[in-house]
């Protein structure tokens, strides 16, 4: 069964990850994360590229989700 978590922000994913959350959704990124998928969309860029490049900085700047599945 799928474990959505939502925190504030992106301090002890590993943790939360490890205690078997599935997908973590950081609020202090998911602003930020959900207004660049629209700016590239909105640029030309297609929907399904647009998550994959935004998925791709959201791995970057969380590391520990790595292993978490994406949606």
């Amino acid at each position: 069964m799928p474990v959505l978590v939502s925190t504030r922000d992106n301090r002890g994913l590993a943790s939360i990850a490890k205690a078997g959350a599935t997908y973590i959704f950081p609020e202090n990124l998911a602003a930020g994360l959900g207004l660049a998928v629209q700016t590239f969309v909105a640029l030309g860029v297609s929907p399904e590229e647009a998550l994959a490049r935004v998925r791709a900085i959201r791995l970057r700047l969380n590391p520990e989700l790595r292993a978490l599945r994406t949606i």
